[in-house]
């Protein structure tokens, strides 16, 4: 084989290599993050402790749209 049929072919396969991971199912792939994301959590897995509040601090809470019911729950909350 000459030199350049050889390089051609290393080039074909590597370009093959590559592009095998391009060939998985988005469609699956995407299902599956909503699915991760979007299920029902039973149990918070976030933090459960932190720092103490200070002592003689005020906090000050701006929202843009107090009558929007994410903004108007976290206040509530701080509260």
């Amino acid at each position: 084989m000459q030199r350049r049929t050889v390089l051609q072919l290393g080039i074909a396969c590597l370009a093959l290599g590559i592009a095998s991971p391009a060939l998985a199912d988005p469609m699956a792939d995407a299902k599956a993050v909503v699915e991760r994301y979007a299920s029902k959590v039973e149990k918070w897995d976030g933090p459960t402790t932190g720092p103490k509040g200070a002592a003689g601090k005020t906090i000050v809470v701006l929202g843009a749209d107090m009558k929007n019911g994410g903004i108007l729950g976290v206040t509530k909350g701080v509260e």
